[in-house]
């Protein structure tokens, strides 16, 4: 009976229990290695691709008053990195524009969303029209206050 057990335990698997084994090695490999370059793949496609950094220059604190509303406003400006040089070489230039275009605004045009979204765009037409430029590519309000003065 010994023996039995012996030969029992020797006996080689059937040979269709040797190709299940390797048909399921051979999946798995398969399937690690979809996922390792599927891995791959949306590792280096997930990366997001800037055109171009993007500078800011901070334009002085203006308060202005009309019909009884005063409003402080600070801005800043946004250009790309390239365009850093031609801020700074038009910085005097760029804020009297700025001055100009929001002494003439009417300060009721601030207490709404679209009307402060364009004294935006305004404040960013007229700086890119009078210097002759596309460069001013944004105009961020900084701190905007709107107070109604009482006498």
């Amino acid at each position: 009976m010994a023996k039995s057990a012996q030969l029992a335990a020797k006996k080689p698997l059937p040979a269709s229990a040797k190709k299940d084994t390797f048909a399921v090695f051979i999946a798995l490999i398969a399937v690690t290695l979809l996922v390792v370059c599927l891995a791959i793949y949306f590792f280096l496609h997930s990366q997001p691709t800037y055109d171009a950094k993007q500078d800011y220059l901070s334009l002085p604190q203006l308060t202005f008053e009309n019909d009884g509303q005063v409003v402080q406003l600070k801005v800043t400006i946004q250009v790309n990195e390239k365009d850093k040089e031609w801020i700074d070489k038009n910085n005097f230039a760029i804020n009297e524009i700025f001055k100009k275009v929001v002494q003439d605004t009417d300060p009721a045009t601030f207490r709404t969303k679209e009307g402060s979204e364009a004294v935006q765009k305004k404040i960013k037409d007229e700086i890119n029209h009078q210097m002759k430029v596309d460069k001013v590519k944004a105009v961020l309000y900084s701190d905007i206050l709107i107070q109604h003065k009482v006498e």
